[in-house]
């Protein structure tokens, strides 16, 4: 994998780190319950599982925001530096294909409803693009 590919990749890696630590914020945020804080007069819950102080658990679930803030911005950063390169291709089609499926995170399933091509067209039509992606990039390293 060369340097325009990963940079393409990782905006995908980028995402899905994001959605798990979505889901992370979201099992905390169940976990604390409806009132928001599990708390207990006795320390203990009815099935003798000891609860989280009141602070450990705030404290953690602000750990888990902090980081995903963190991880928004890394990855607003790379998709705008992508896009600048992206924005340079002549080839509007190329350029479509990309955001849609770099960018947007559309999969191939989803790809091949929107344009209505077969899967091995759209591996074609993949591959041009990241081909001009690439040469867009070593002529902006230069």
């Amino acid at each position: 994998m060369d340097k325009a590919e990963k940079s393409l990749f990782d905006i995908n890696i980028m995402r899905e780190e994001l959605n798990v630590v979505d889901d992370m914020i979201k099992s905390h945020e169940r976990f604390m319950g409806p009132s928001g804080l599990k708390t207990s007069n006795f320390g203990e819950n009815r099935h003798g599982e000891n609860h989280e102080s009141t602070e450990m658990q705030l404290a953690r679930l602000t750990e888990l925001l902090e980081y995903r803030n963190k991880k928004c911005e890394e990855l607003n950063e790379r998709m705008h530096n992508v896009l600048t390169i992206i924005d340079r291709i002549e080839q509007i089609n190329s350029r479509t294909f990309l955001i849609r499926h770099y960018i947007n995170g559309q999969s191939y399933d989803e790809l091949t409803r929107y344009y209505g091509r077969s899967y091995g067209t759209l591996k074609r039509w993949d591959k041009v693009a990241v081909d001009r992606f690439r040469k867009k990039m070593k002529e902006n390293e230069r």
